[in-house]
């Protein structure tokens, strides 16, 4: 939420799902040399907006298949959905 925004404001919505090509990153930004690369606090002040990102399973973790049907894989877009 904007910093001096109350929270019944009625604010747009921002949806952010990092990318990293399904290997690396997160929700709560990238960080380079101590600054991070987009700060959703930040992104709420200067866009009044209402910022939400979430985490999901990158890598081997999220995307490895073994390619049996009882276990397909895929979980970090599992993890996308709400």
């Amino acid at each position: 939420v904007p910093q001096g925004s109350s929270v019944s404001t009625n604010l747009p919505v921002m949806v952010f799902i990092y990318g990293g090509a399904f290997l690396m990153g997160g929700g709560q930004g990238a960080n380079f040399l101590s600054n991070y690369l987009y700060d959703g606090q930040e992104i709420a002040d200067r866009g009044n907006v209402i910022v939400v990102t979430f985490n999901y399973r990158v890598g081997a973790l999220g995307f490895l298949s073994s390619g049996d049907a009882e276990a397909p894989g895929n979980y970090g877009l599992w993890d996308q959905h709400a």
